[in-house]
């Protein structure tokens, strides 16, 4: 996989999804309070899953660390894996994430660390907020770096995704638009920074991390 490739086509995406907007009306059909609240349960649902990947993954080094114990060097090894991974929405639908990507594993430093990107598929995904739900359809790609060392995160956790769908609301709104956003989890501060855009709006939300992603 190669990282640095797709990190650039994510920024060139994120630029031409801004670069689309800014010809819109801004106000569109959707407040930014609700702008922000499906970005941040979209990150979510995806962060989740990636999650998940990377749990399945340290599962997976126990065999590793038996054949390093009687190996005659401790060099970190690397794999690659394929994942396809589904997630129920919190209303209805889900989300599905599938791609590739490389794990190293390094008894001596008891770390671990995964490089993973793929596309997403937004199917029928619908959340509610105050007594209005919100069912999106679209697809999108991403990229995600995890690290664990001694069993803990070590250094910043990142996960960017960019793409687009179509939102409608019980309310008889409907919204077709771009989104680009950049989550970061710093282990030492406990919190949880998203930035980017979803549908013109921009998005700056810090919440404490959940354990989640």
């Amino acid at each position: 996989m190669n990282r640095t490739l797709l990190g650039a086509t994510l920024a060139t995406l994120a630029l031409a999804s801004a670069c689309s907007e800014a010809g819109t009306d801004p106000a569109g059909d959707l407040a930014t309070d609700e702008a922000a609240f499906l970005a941040v349960d979209s990150d979510a649902l995806l962060a989740g899953l990636m999650a998940a990947q990377f749990a399945a993954l340290e599962g997976d080094v126990g065999g590793f660390a038996t054949d390093l114990a009687v190996g005659i060097a401790a060099e970190p090894i690397v794999t690659t894996f394929d994942f396809a991974r589904t997630a129920p929405c919190r209303a209805g639908g889900q989300t599905v994430a599938t791609g590739s990507g490389t794990r190293t594993f390094d008894r001596d430093a008891q770390s671990m660390e995964m490089e993973a990107s793929g596309t997403r598929s937004i199917e029928d995904c619908a959340r509610t907020r105050n007594d209005v739900t919100f069912t999106a359809n679209g697809s999108g790609s991403f990229e995600v770096h995890r690290r664990r060392v001694a069993g803990h995160p070590d250094g910043l956790q990142t996960l960017d995704q960019v793409g687009g769908f179509v939102i409608t609301t019980t309310d008889g709104r409907t919204e077709e638009c771009d989104y680009a956003l950049h989550r970061v989890y710093d282990p030492e501060s406990g919190q949880v920074s998203l930035t980017g855009t979803v549908c013109g709006r921009t998005i700056d939300r810090t919440f404490p991390h959940d354990g989640n992603g």
